[in-house]
């Protein structure tokens, strides 16, 4: 498996505490994970660029609290 680049972490680890602290742990795993409707996992979307992260953010902002998506 390829190691993430630093910026791509960075962006990795920027949306998994956004959801964590938006959904919980289960929830938040659960909707990185998921088809949530962006054409790509969100974790994977995140890592991928600055514009990915951008658009699991603000999914991640609408979502309710403690929703899996």
């Amino acid at each position: 498996m390829p190691k993430l680049s630093p910026e791509s972490a960075a962006r990795e680890s920027q949306v998994v505490r956004a959801a964590t602290e938006r959904l919980g742990l289960a929830g938040a795993m659960a909707f990185l994970n998921a088809d949530v409707g962006l054409g790509a996992r969100p974790l994977k979307l995140a890592a991928a660029s600055d514009e990915g992260a951008r658009q699991v953010l603000e999914l991640i902002a609408v979502q309710e609290p403690g929703e899996a998506g």
